[in-house]
């Protein structure tokens, strides 16, 4: 409550060392020997923030004052999990920071990515065992601090500390699925 969404620190290290160090700690349950900040590798460049050990998460943090667009929510069960495609189209900032991510992922072996600007959140799989493209799945989204605080219990189990450890943000985004399921028929031997 400390920080509210109208409120905007305006540079990316201030957005880091004000909102997301903080919201890691604090909220998520991630101690400070578990986070690694600007992890540089060779043909990958430089992480924001490594979470665990080995990775589980990466976290992209873009500056505060530039919001993503977001497509209007779903209702009812499914109102934070949204197809990343359908993020990819609405803003040149969003698809950046979202590819920028999910390569640091997909190549790091991490089991979850975030893209946030502080205020708003997008989490998911950077890589795929289905053999989809990643980028053709869903993503857990939070569009404000408050949306965040309301859906805390969401957030916790896709990203913090515990949920990581048991990979709930697996099961959610796996079964959270918005398109059609196969049919049974396909199931039986």
């Amino acid at each position: 409550q400390e920080y509210v969404d109208h409120i905007k620190i305006m540079n990316e290290a201030s957005t880091r060392f004000h909102l997301i160090d903080r919201l890691l700690s604090d909220c998520f349950g991630w101690e400070k020997n578990h986070i690694e900040v600007e992890e540089y590798k060779s043909g990958n460049g430089f992480t924001d923030y490594q979470l665990g050990k080995p990775t589980n998460i990466i976290v992209e943090a873009k500056r505060e004052g530039i919001p993503f667009d977001f497509p209007p929510k779903l209702d009812g069960k499914n109102k934070n999990i949204m197809d990343i495609p359908s993020l990819l189209r609405m803003n040149v900032l969003l698809k950046e920071a979202i590819e920028q991510v999910q390569q640091y992922g997909a190549r790091r072996g991490a089991l979850c990515v975030v893209a946030t600007n502080g205020h708003q959140f997008v989490i998911f799989l950077p890589s795929s065992t289905s053999g989809q493209d990643p980028l053709s799945g869903n993503a857990m989204i939070f569009c404000s601090l408050s949306d965040l605080l309301v859906n805390f219990n969401l957030a916790w189990d896709a990203i913090s500390y515990s949920g990581i450890k048991e990979r709930r943000i697996v099961q959610k985004l796996n079964t959270n699925s918005l398109t059609i399921p196969n049919k049974l028929s396909t199931e039986i031997i």
